[in-house]
């Protein structure tokens, strides 16, 4: 019996890449648009920062998604909204975490 590998039908087990370039996606990143402004951003962060309102209460009031307030809360995002400038005119001073 001959040796499948080298037979010509052998090709039809070859594993082919298929579709799209490589590095893309299938789904595409970012999700919708953002549907609160930074004027609401800035002030959801100014009650939470001073301890007005949870991080909870501003995501449901102000309308922006809580995992998304809290990375701006976190300071994880917001580098180009100048996110800093303001969090150094909140009163609350910072503490260490181990103290309740």
């Amino acid at each position: 019996m001959p040796d499948p590998r080298t037979t010509p039908d052998s090709q039809m087990f070859v594993k082919k890449k298929m579709g799209r370039p490589k590095g893309q996606h299938s789904a595409p990143r970012g999700g919708p648009p953002r549907s609160w402004t930074n004027a609401e951003l800035t002030e959801a962060l100014q009650h939470v920062w001073n301890k007005k309102m949870t991080t909870s209460q501003a995501s449901r009031i102000f309308g922006i998604p809580y995992n998304s307030l809290l990375m701006y809360v976190r300071g994880k995002y917001g580098k180009s909204l100048k996110l800093e400038q303001l969090r150094k005119t909140v009163s609350v001073p910072m503490r260490p975490l181990w103290i309740s």
